[in-house]
């Protein structure tokens, strides 16, 4: 039996902005604050 590969087609690139409430609850509340811990753990990950 041949098989052959699944070919993805889908791109997408749009992104949603979450709830209001949501984003007041959340631990990590903006993609500035994402990016920030991002860079400190890429930079010390044996201390992050």
């Amino acid at each position: 039996m041949v098989s052959t590969p699944i070919e993805s087609i889908l791109n997408e690139h749009r992104s949603f902005a979450p709830p209001d409430e949501f984003v007041a609850n959340a631990v990590i509340n903006s993609q500035a604050e994402y990016e920030r811990l991002y860079a400190q753990a890429q930079a010390n990950s044996e201390t992050f």
